[in-house]
């Protein structure tokens, strides 16, 4: 999952508007670290494990939580965890969020958390 630097609140709101709408349709936000695993437990063979990180303070790499909740956003209404108005705690209206206006400042870095395990 991705994080912000400094921490940024409607990151931290959109990230757990996200683990909660993937958790309530059976599936697990941070599966990642564990698919090795599970493949090689299903079966498949010469799984191979790759880490790779984006990090940024401008660019892609801070799109990927607005596009990803502009991709949740019927489910995050369905399930009433905020407004079509938005959601005061998320920032830039929870679920229409603008890009522009949904990304933090540019000197703030954007990544993804590190940690996989495989074999």
């Amino acid at each position: 999952m991705e994080t912000y630097l400094p921490r940024v609140e409607a990151f931290q709101r959109y990230h757990q508007l996200y683990c909660t709408v993937v958790r309530r349709r059976g599936g697990d936000p941070n599966i990642g670290p564990r698919l090795p695993i599970l493949l090689s437990d299903g079966g498949f063979e010469s799984v191979e494990l790759t880490v790779v990180q984006p990090i940024g303070t401008v660019g892609e790499v801070k799109l990927i939580s607005p596009l990803t909740l502009e991709n949740i956003a019927d489910a995050v209404l369905e399930d009433g965890l905020a407004t079509p108005r938005g959601d005061r705690r998320a920032g830039s209206g929870a679920v229409r969020v603008r890009r522009e206006s949904a990304q933090p400042s540019p000197g703030c870095r954007a990544s993804f958390r590190r940690g996989a395990d495989g074999r």
